[in-house]
């Protein structure tokens, strides 16, 4: 065999290995990075005689973008959070309605709703304890997706807490 035609099928050779290998190298970067900016949700509530709030953290290391929030009863799916409470009626220090679209970063959390009760006014004990009951009989459901925009797996928080026995009132 001729020392050329060796030397050229042994480049050719190593040529298509090299780029076989920096396909494979490049599809596993790629999913390197899809899973390196995962984000993951979870729904903390804050259940307390002067405070009842629910936020969304991102406790993943992507950025999370949120697309649908429901709120499900066994009957019904509310996915507007106006239609929950008489936000005008109630003195809430933060609700948010247009959460749809909200970024959050990673170890950073958006409030859905934050309601403070003042312990010495009884229409705020009122209005506390009808949030408390309402919230309690849902259970909270969170889609959305990363900054690749793939969907990612939905959040589901079941709010019952919210109906748990206190002695706030003696």
């Amino acid at each position: 065999m001729n020392i050329e035609l060796f030397t050229a099928l042994t480049a050719i050779f190593t040529s298509v290995a090299a780029i076989l290998l920096n396909l494979w190298v490049i599809k596993i970067q790629i999913t390197h990075n899809y899973k390196s900016v995962k984000p993951l949700a979870f729904v903390d509530i804050f259940d307390y005689q002067d405070q009842t709030s629910i936020s969304i953290l991102n406790s993943g290391m992507g950025p999370m973008i949120i697309t649908r929030i429901c709120f499900y009863d066994g009957h019904q799916k509310i996915e507007d959070i106006n239609k929950l409470f008489p936000f005008n009626e109630m003195k809430f220090k933060n609700y948010n309605p247009e959460i749809i679209g909200t970024v959050i970063v990673p170890g950073d959390s958006v409030n859905l709703i934050d309601f403070r009760a003042d312990k010495t006014d009884s229409q705020s004990i009122s209005h506390r304890d009808f949030i408390r009951n309402k919230l309690g009989n849902f259970t909270l459901e969170i889609d959305f997706v990363d900054i690749y925009d793939r969907k990612q797996k939905g959040q589901k928080r079941n709010l019952s807490i919210f109906h748990r026995e206190t002695n706030w009132n003696l």
